[in-house]
């Protein structure tokens, strides 16, 4: 059985893409994720929340006011949120 070591792009919670193809015609394989901490740019929680909130300006999407946080944590708390 052949094992092939390479590195690649967490894109998503499910998806990898590898930085060279494997030789494989394809078939189920297992997947053994490590993080490297060179390849993944850290970054701040207010730059995150500034890129969110840009994301969300250019969707079309207003920002939730004060009240509908505070329903949205009162659902939370009571079981009626996701």
């Amino acid at each position: 059985m052949d094992t092939y070591v390479m590195t690649g792009t967490l894109t998503d919670g499910r998806t990898v893409t590898l930085d060279a193809p494997v030789p494989l015609l394809g078939g189920k394989v297992r997947v053994t994720v490590e993080l490297l901490d060179a390849a993944v740019p850290k970054q701040t929680l207010n730059k995150w929340l500034e890129d969110m909130r840009s994301r969300r300006a250019a969707a079309g999407v207003d920002p939730l006011t004060d009240e509908q946080i505070e329903e949205w944590i009162q659902d939370i708390r009571s079981g009626r949120g996701n």
